[in-house]
C-alpha cells in the first residue's frame, strides 16, 4: 500500500514531485525505487513545516528491514532534530499511514515507531496471516497506556514493559519478567489487572484467568514502580522494552 507525500526542491523550495510511502520507504515514482538517496539534502514540506533530510538509516530487525530518516526543522533560527531521542539515542523518524491512509511521520521514540520496530507492520497484513493492522493499533494503545481508547494516557517515559501477542508475532513467555498489566485490542484494554503507574485508571473490566479471552490480541506486563534496577532486570528478556 502506498500514500502520497509532497516533496520540495532544496534550492528552489518548490514542490518537485509526489512521493509515495510504501512500508517505511519513501519512493520516487519517476525512479521506481526507494528515494532516500535522492532526497538526502533536500526539503520535504510536511504539515506546513519544511523538513531537511540529512541522512537515511537502514535497520534490519527480527521482522524485516526498516528505513529511518533523520529530519531537522528550523526553529528560532537554528536547525533542530525533528524527533526526541529513543532509548538508543536515535533521533530518527519513519513514515506511517493514518486511519484515512494519509502519510504521517512518527519517531522511533514514539508509540507508533516502537510498535513497528517490535514487528507490528500493518502494511504486511495478508488474509492468511495475523491481523497486523489491529495488532499495530493495539500495541500503540498499550505503549501509551490508553486503557479506554479515548486518547488519555496513564504512563510515563522509561517504564519497562514486556509485550507479546496470541499470534506469535512476539511470542509469549512461560515466565514473564514483570507483573501482568492488561490485555488489549485495537480499541484499548480488554481487561485491566493493574494500572501501570498505580492510582486511578478508567473503569475497565478486571482480568480473569482467560485474560480477555478471544477478544484480546496482545498482552503486556510492566515493571512495578517500586523496582529501580530497570536496566539490569530488563536485559535478560529480549521482549522487554522501555516505553
Amino acid at each position: 500500500m502506498a500514500a502520497a507525500l509532497t516533496g520540495c526542491d532544496g534550492e528552489t523550495d518548490r514542490p518537485i514531485a509526489t512521493w509515495l510511502v510504501e512500508g517505511t520507504d519513501i519512493v520516487a515514482p519517476e525512479h521506481g525505487v526507494p528515494a532516500g538517496r535522492y532526497l538526502v539534502g533536500r526539503t520535504l514540506l510536511y504539515a506546513d513545516t519544511p523538513l531537511l533530510l540529512r541522512r537515511v538509516v537502514y535497520v534490519q530487525t527480527l521482522h524485516g528491514p526498516v528505513t529511518l530518516y533523520d529530519f531537522t526543522a528550523e526553529r528560532d533560527g537554528r536547525r533542530v532534530a525533528l524527533c526526541q531521542p529513543d532509548r538508543d539515542g536515535r533521533r530518527l523518524a519513519l513514515p506511517v499511514l493514518d486511519a484515512e491512509l494519509r502519510p504521517r511521520l512518527t519517531c522511533t521514540s514514539g508509540a507508533q515507531g516502537k510498535c513497528i520496530l517490535w514487528g507490528y507492520r500493518p502494511w504486511e497484513e495478508t488474509s492468511r496471516g495475523p491481523p497486523l493492522a489491529d495488532l499495530f493499533a493495539a500495541c500503540t494503545r498499550m505503549v501509551r497506556a490508553d486503557y479506554a481508547g479515548d486518547g488519555r494516557t496513564f504512563t510515563k517515559d522509561g517504564v519497562t514493559i514486556f509485550v507479546c501477542d496470541r499470534f506469535g508475532v512476539r511470542p509469549c513467555s512461560d515466565k514473564p519478567p514483570f507483573a501482568f498489566e492488561a490485555a488489549w485490542n485495537a480499541d484499548g484494554a480488554v481487561c485491566l489487572a493493574r494500572p501501570r503507574l498505580g492510582g486511578n485508571a478508567p473503569p475497565i473490566a478486571p482480568c480473569g484467568a482467560d485474560r480477555g479471552g478471544s477478544g484480546a490480541l496482545l498482552y503486556n506486563w510492566s515493571m512495578q514502580r517500586k523496582c529501580t534496577s530497570v536496566g539490569k532486570r530488563s536485559s535478560s528478556f529480549t521482549s522487554a522494552h522501555s516505553v
